[in-house]
């Protein structure tokens, strides 16, 4: 039975990679211990495997955010202003 301590894992992609793994690997083993929930962003395809299923398969809580995660296509004017209003509503996630 996970403790009264509560942990948020973000995540840059939902794809099943080498880092995608770790986290995956990271989940487990924290999973047990606290009351986890993985954050995956919103901005970019659906994978045919996505971490989040693997995540899910093994009971570990998912959602999908639009998070402010900094790429190249956001590196222009129009792409920070998003990534200060996405960095707004992921501290409000967090805070609730």
């Amino acid at each position: 039975m996970p403790s009264e301590i509560s942990m948020v894992l973000v995540h840059s992609s939902d794809e099943l990679y080498g880092a995608d793994r770790m986290v995956l690997q990271i989940a487990a083993v924290a999973a047990p211990a606290v009351r986890l929930e993985v954050w995956l962003p919103t901005d970019l395809p659906h994978p045919a495997a996505p971490l989040c299923a693997e995540l899910t398969a093994r009971g570990i809580a998912v959602r999908h955010l639009p998070l402010p995660v900094i790429r190249r296509a956001y590196l222009n004017p129009r792409g920070v202003l998003s990534l200060i209003g996405r960095t707004v509503a992921v501290l409000r996630a967090l805070r609730a």
